[in-house]
């Protein structure tokens, strides 16, 4: 009876949601429909927003939010949620406001990342960064970001690279972004906290050049962060190095 009435406040076919409340909404979405209905309300409401307020600044910042992979990743849990995802995205990415933008491919390499199609996540990576270079005026932080993390999460589900190369390259990136931004660096530093991860899954399966790779990144990771001022969204500085140094000792030089 009660997701009969909740069903009531959805119109699907129109994507209207007759409810003030986003917090609301949301919980309506996840509880009564799949994930693909709820994909196809916000695919109908994305064709809107593109046909009729595409020059509305408001609208705009709207629609790309709604292409944010965040808002639908906790709901992914099957084959058929993997499949619906992956269709939004590849039905949405000729919109005026999809195509153009990196910061769309990039959440499409997320998505990908998320169903562990890491090939096909940095494909999208290399999309991002292409058009991010015909944008003079875009800095590419997001994009890095998203790199990194890409490359150390395949890390840590797949098994560190063989001379721990694709270890130190994420490293790099970070160490890019942390050089020439001072504001903020919530999500740099939550990556860096991924380099832990793999030490807890793969400790004990690396061979010597993997563990003294990983141990220098982890090192000159931590080095970093001892340059870092603690401020912004990051309340954790001292735990996140404490942590590195940890699944550092862990390691054989």
């Amino acid at each position: 009876m009660l997701d009969n009435e909740l069903i009531s406040l959805i119109r699907i076919d129109s994507s209207d949601v007759l409810i003030k409340s986003p917090a609301l909404a949301e919980f309506i979405l996840g509880r009564v429909f799949s994930v693909d209905t709820i994909l196809q309300i916000v695919e109908t409401a994305l064709k809107k927003l593109d046909e009729y307020y595409v020059d509305d600044d408001e609208f705009l910042r709207l629609a790309k939010g709604l292409l944010k992979f965040s808002l639908y990743g906790r709901w992914i849990k099957t084959k058929r949620d993997n499949d619906a995802i992956e269709s939004f995205y590849d039905n949405n990415r000729t919109l005026s406001f999809a195509s153009g933008d990196p910061l769309f491919w990039v959440q499409r390499s997320i998505c990908n990342m998320h169903l562990e199609h890491f090939d096909i996540s940095y494909r999208f990576v290399d999309t991002a960064y292409g058009l991010a270079k015909k944008m003079p005026r875009f800095d590419p932080y997001q994009i890095e970001n998203h790199h990194a993390r890409l490359m150390l999460t395949q890390s840590r589900d797949q098994g560190v690279s063989a001379d721990g190369s694709r270890e130190r390259e994420a490293l790099k990136l970070l160490q890019g972004i942390l050089d020439r931004k001072s504001a903020d660096l919530y999500h740099p530093f939550s990556v860096m906290r991924v380099f832990a991860e793999i030490v807890d899954r793969h400790a004990k399966s690396l061979d010597a050049v993997q563990s003294a790779s990983l141990k220098a990144s982890i090192d000159d990771a931590v080095k970093y962060l001892n340059k870092a001022r603690p401020g912004g969204r990051f309340r954790n500085l001292p735990e996140l190095k404490d942590r590195l140094k940890r699944a550092s000792k862990r390691l054989v030089a």
